[in-house]
């Protein structure tokens, strides 16, 4: 599977590369997608909205969206998923939100960073992060 925006940048379009056919277009942010994750199994999806400050989780075999995850900044910067697909990281603000993706719920928030975070990664287990700040 591959991920990418619509032309008009509001959408995700789901792309199965052996077949060569769209199999989803995933609608729903009001802003621009800024970024988009896929877990290892291709099962699970997410995508940030950049201005409208959510992350959408998608299940990616049925083309829909179980939950929509909300910080409380205007917008997400970074983003990235554990391997497995149950761990989601936002770079959210100055803050770094850990969500379970099965319920969208929020897990814990990582403080620290002075500036607003621009990138994030995680293991592959879901166990550690890392992640990029500009310091003024």
């Amino acid at each position: 599977m591959v991920l990418n925006r619509s032309t008009d940048g509001h959408a995700v379009q789901v792309w199965d590369v052996i077949e060569g056919r769209r199999r989803h277009l995933l609608e729903g942010h009001s802003g621009y997608i800024s970024n988009l994750v896929l877990s290892d199994d291709d099962r699970v999806a997410l995508s940030a909205g950049g201005l409208d400050g959510t992350v959408r989780v998608w299940d990616v075999e049925r083309g829909r969206c179980p939950h929509v995850l909300r910080g409380d900044a205007d917008r997400v910067e970074a983003l990235a998923m554990s391997a497995d697909g149950r761990i989601g990281l936002t770079g959210d603000g100055t803050v770094i939100r850990v969500w379970g993706l099965a319920t969208g719920e929020g897990q814990r928030e990582l403080f620290g960073h002075t500036d607003p975070v621009f990138a994030v990664a995680v293991s592959a287990d879901g166990r550690w992060c890392a992640a990029c700040a500009v310091t003024r």
